[in-house]
């Protein structure tokens, strides 16, 4: 009877901390949360063009919530990420700002391929400038400033070194260790006293 009593309590918990893991088990790195927005985002390094970085970032999933390349909207969010992933790491990196066609160059007709507004920007001093006359995407470049690393304008065709994605989701709180304990010794002491009643009988 023990020995039964044994094998229920770890299997019990060998299903609660089962439960733990396997969330977090992804391919590839894990995106990280930023507290103050509840979004994640993730650093892609793959030499990509622009419309490819897009593509790809649209195609990804977060705990339920489809990526795009990310749309910074405020210094604290390009300052979140310079120094959770590294000016190093972000550098060279797509942002899924956007100019539309026709707009006045160098400067007018910014915005973010998610429709958000352009009310916020981190450009490096010159920029943008339409080098070339074809910079039309947002890319980080330069140098780091107040508000973390800055921004360029730049021909999306060119092949860039990765992209950020950006996942809009409020993560769902997973279950705590002793919830899960909990949980399963109150399974345990019910199928305990099921085992006392048919002995006793």
């Amino acid at each position: 009877m023990k020995a039964k009593m044994a094998k229920k309590l770890l299997a019990g918990l060998l299903a609660g901390v089962s439960l733990m893991v396997l969330p977090c088990m992804e391919a590839g790195a894990v995106p990280v949360l930023n507290g103050s927005n509840g979004h994640y985002y993730e650093v892609i390094d793959s030499p990509i063009t622009w419309s490819d970085a897009n593509s790809a970032a649209s195609a990804m999933t977060h705990l339920g919530a489809a990526g795009h390349l990310v749309t910074i909207t405020s210094s604290s969010e390009n300052i979140f990420l310079t120094s959770t992933f590294g000016a190093l790491a972000i550098h060279l990196h797509w942002t899924g700002g956007v100019q539309q066609p026709g707009s006045t160059e160098p400067a007018d007709g910014w915005s973010w391929v998610t429709g958000e507004a352009f009310a916020y920007s981190n450009w490096e001093p010159g920029e943008p400038n339409n080098s070339g006359g074809t910079e039309d995407r947002i890319v980080f470049d330069h140098g780091v400033h107040a508000d973390g690393k800055a921004w360029n304008d730049l021909n999306g065709a060119t092949s860039a070194d990765g992209y950020v994605v950006e996942f809009d989701t409020v993560p769902v709180p997973e279950p705590s260790i002793v919830g899960l304990l909990g949980f399963g010794l109150t399974g345990l002491m019910l199928a305990r006293r099921r085992v006392r009643g048919r002995t006793s009988n």
